[in-house]
């Protein structure tokens, strides 16, 4: 989130080894910067267009959004590989008004094939297929939904009651989506006991796994392929400037069963990095250090490691 003012330069970092190389170079005028789930393409965004790049490549693909001055800026990206359709959502600037617009491109050229009055943003869930879209969202009224979105057919499917979903009690967060699957964690029913409970609710089918209960407060993450949750213990610090004590404390369950696999300590003040082209793995980003730590999912049964 920058003025569009700075000169940047964008490095281009691999975390399996953190090895780096110079991706871009010079670029003036960035007000953001976004990637895909998938890391396929790099999203430039300009006071005035948005830039595509193929990141394997290095190469520009198109410049979208360069009309007269209207564009206001990206509200939303998602990416379907089954399907090849990549959907955009941005603002655009009419007087002081500011209107929402979704377009559906084909993913290799970047062509528009479609325009659709759903909006995606940057935590839309796709369905296992690819084609439905799962969104969160709250109406005028303040009443808790969830859209179900096709792609091919470019029709809202349903739009489900948050309520309805289970655990069927009021105060629930999603806190992360795959493959038609969300995490959901609602707080424990006993006044004394600060930690959390999950589930991973299948939004297609209606079911849902045998829940897990973390004595504490919590980040919590669904691989991509959804067969582990790996949640992150963070308690508040009120005289920390973000309120938060963010422990390298991490542990790793079995969607399926509830199972703990593994136990985690790595270093405090650090980031979950998750990867749709990764499915078995998740990157450890210390901010200490400038450095990653990258787990390997598979190889952490019945192991507790210290890093």
């Amino acid at each position: 989130n920058s003025t569009g003012d700075e000169i940047y330069n964008i490095v281009k970092i691999d975390l399996s080894n953190n090895s780096s190389e110079l991706f871009l170079t010079k670029i003036k005028g960035v007000v953001n910067i976004f990637c895909d789930q998938w890391q396929k393409w790099l999203f430039i965004e300009f006071k005035e267009s948005l830039e595509v790049y193929d990141i394997a490549d290095k190469l520009l693909i198109k410049t979208l959004f360069s009309n007269k001055g209207s564009f206001a800026g990206i509200d939303g990206i998602l990416y379907s590989p089954q399907k090849n359709k990549l959907l955009i959502t941005w603002l655009n600037r009419h007087g002081q008004e500011l209107i929402s617009n979704t377009a559906i491109y084909n993913a290799p050229t970047l062509e528009k094939v479609d325009s659709t009055a759903f909006a995606v943003s940057f935590n839309s869930i796709l369905s296992l297929d690819g084609d439905n879209i799962y969104q969160y969202g709250v109406d005028s009224v303040g009443s808790r939904f969830v859209n179900r979105f096709s792609i091919s057919a470019n029709k809202l499917l349903s739009k489900v009651p948050f309520s309805n979903i289970v655990p069927t009690m009021k105060y629930k967060i999603i806190e992360d989506g795959k493959n038609g699957m969300v995490l959901i964690s609602f707080n424990s029913s006993i006044p004394s006991n600060n930690g959390k409970n999950y589930i991973v609710y299948n939004l297609e089918t209606g079911e849902s796994t045998p829940p897990i209960s973390f004595p504490y407060r919590t980040y919590g993450y669904l691989t991509p392929n959804d067969r582990y949750v790996i949640l992150q213990k963070v308690l508040w610090d009120p005289e920390k400037a973000t309120a938060e004590d963010i422990t390298g404390e991490i542990s790793i369950y079995k969607t399926s069963n509830g199972e703990l696999v593994s136990n985690l300590t790595l270093p405090p003040e650090g980031k979950i990095l998750i990867f749709n082209n990764f499915p078995n793995m998740f990157y450890y980003y210390d901010f200490i250090k400038d450095t990653t730590i990258p787990v390997d999912l598979t190889k952490l049964q019945n192991e507790n490691k210290n890093n």
